[in-house]
Parts: C-alpha cells; structure tokens; sequence
C-alpha cells in the first residue's frame, strides 16, 4: 500500500509517494498546520518517491568530485552534483552509519529518497520529509531559483501587515516572539525562520515549521511591513538603517549550507530589493511589553 503526502510551505508543496509500506506516520506538531495527506496521486504533480532499505551506497562510494560537507552534530550532512541529479546524504559518525540518500533532479521538484530501515513498535514512523533536514535541502534550493529567500528571523503578523525582527543568535528573537504572542491581534509566524516571497508588487512573508523557542509554526502569510534589526538595549530606540547596511544584513542571515551552484548570486539580488523597497531600521530594545507599543507607534499599521 503506497501513502500520498504533501508538504507545502510558503505556497511551495512538495509531494511524496511512500512506496509499499504498512506503517502509520506520525507528524511532529510543528509541521501539522503544512502537511495533507490525500487518498491518491494527483497525475499532474512530481513525487519524491520514499523507500526504507537498501539504501544505495555505490553513489556515494562510486562518486569522487567535490562535495559540499555540513556539520550539523551528531549528523554530517554532504550533495554533490552528478550529472542532471543532485545526490543528498545523511550519516552519523562514519558511512556505515547512512541514515538518508536522496538522488533529485536537477529542479528539485521530484526523485527517489532512501531511508534507513526503522524499527518500531507497531510499524510507527516519523513521517520522511521531516527527517534529516531534507525538506529544507530541496525547498530552499526551489525557493532559491527565483521566489525568495529563507531569512534567520523572528515574523510577526498585525493588522495584515508582516514585521520581522532580523538578528543572530542571541540577539533576541525568541524574546521577542514571547512579548508577542501574548497579545491576541498578533500571529507570530515562527521566531526563528521566515520565508519571503515576491507578491506582484510587494513581499510577502510566510511561516515555517523549522525550530522555535516559543512553539510558533504558523502557516500564516502577510505583506511585509517592515524590518527590524535588533539588539538588547537599555531603553528602546528605533532609528532608519541605510540600504546597503540593511542588504549585508539580510544576505548574513539569509545564508544556508543546502544551497547549490550560484543561487547565492539571486540571494544577494532578493536582499538588495528589500532593502529598497521595504522601511529597514535598527531596533533597540528593553524586553518588556512596552517595546509592542513602541514599535507599532512608531510605524503605523
């Protein structure tokens, strides 16, 4: 029995076909709001097909060009192109430990993805496209040839409008995102990852599913309002950020190990045209519930 699932985030779906597996699949709360599950295939869409087992290591082993390595511990994550595919693997400690391989095409929008055989008390599995950081693999390098960026941020949304909050880490997003939530007019979009889009005219920011301090993964959209670099401070201040400063702050946060070839070249483009078209400020701040009041008087909404 095949199982038919679809992630989409930020209006971009991606479906799989489970080939031949019995299992239930249990999806994590945060990707709940993205993820449908119909009953059949729909004829006009590309699938990633999944299968459990038999992972095939001669492409990984047979493969001596360059690769692209990430450390991200306990994991190392390494794609490489070969041909018209991308090839994506996962493995923990050494090769012998392989936990994913996914052979995609060129766009990225269908292939094969090969899981480790699970184990598990009543055939209960994570459902695949959370795993291992694949969906973030192949969203952000569909994402990446032309719709938009993913930027390191906390999103909000109020009165229709989107504001973002852009800093590293510990610069307090998370913070934030708490002062925030607790007020009933505001949807926090996620306090850690947002998805910004080009919208006719406009920019449109979206909610993720990827890590949260406060537990926001929202599947809600807006059009940007504003931007926000922030920074703890001992009272709260907002003053203008010129273009070019604002530009190298979004490419900074906007970086991502999962890109290949020259997507980096559309990134610094995308960055640069929010910065000319969206109000960018430094946002100085004392993390209390005075700093809503201060940021949305101060910008009107």
């Amino acid at each position: 029995m095949s199982h038919f699932y679809s992630l989409t985030i930020a209006e971009i779906s991606l479906k799989c076909k489970i080939e031949d597996n019995d299992s239930k699949y249990i999806i994590f709360p945060n990707y709940a709001p993205f993820v449908s599950h119909p009953n059949k295939a729909d004829n006009h869409s590309d699938y990633y097909i999944i299968s459990y087992g038999c992972l095939p290591i001669h492409r990984i082993i047979e493969f001596h060009g360059d690769k692209t390595i990430c450390s991200l511990l306990p994991l190392t994550v390494a794609y490489w192109k070969e041909g018209n595919e991308y090839i994506y693997c996962v493995q923990k400690k050494n090769p012998t430990e392989l936990k994913l391989i996914a052979i995609v095409s060129e766009g990225f929008t269908q292939g094969r993805i090969f899981l480790e055989e699970e184990i598990s008390v009543k055939r209960t599995l994570f459902f695949p496209l959370s795993q291992y950081f694949i969906d973030q693999f192949l969203l952000l390098n569909i994402l990446h040839t032309g719709y938009g960026i993913r930027l390191h941020c906390c999103g909000i949304v109020y009165k229709e409008k989107a504001f973002l909050f852009v800093g590293k880490s510990g610069s307090g997003k998370s913070t934030i995102a708490k002062i925030f939530k607790a007020n009933k007019e505001v949807t926090v979009l996620s306090d850690e990852y947002v998805i910004l889009k080009r919208n006719n005219s406009m920019v449109k920011a979206y909610g993720t599913p990827w890590m949260s301090e406060v537990n926001a993964y929202s599947n809600s959209s807006a059009d940007l309002g504003a931007v926000y670099f922030i920074q703890h401070d001992k009272f709260n201040n907002i003053s203008l950020m010129h273009p070019v400063k604002s530009t190298i702050e979004l490419i900074r946060q906007s970086s991502s190990c999962f890109l290949t070839g020259d997507k980096m070249e559309f990134v610094m483009s995308f960055c640069a045209e929010i910065s000319e078209s969206i109000p960018c400020f430094v946002l100085g701040f004392v993390p209390d519930n005075d700093v809503i009041d201060f940021v949305f008087n101060h910008k009107k909404v």
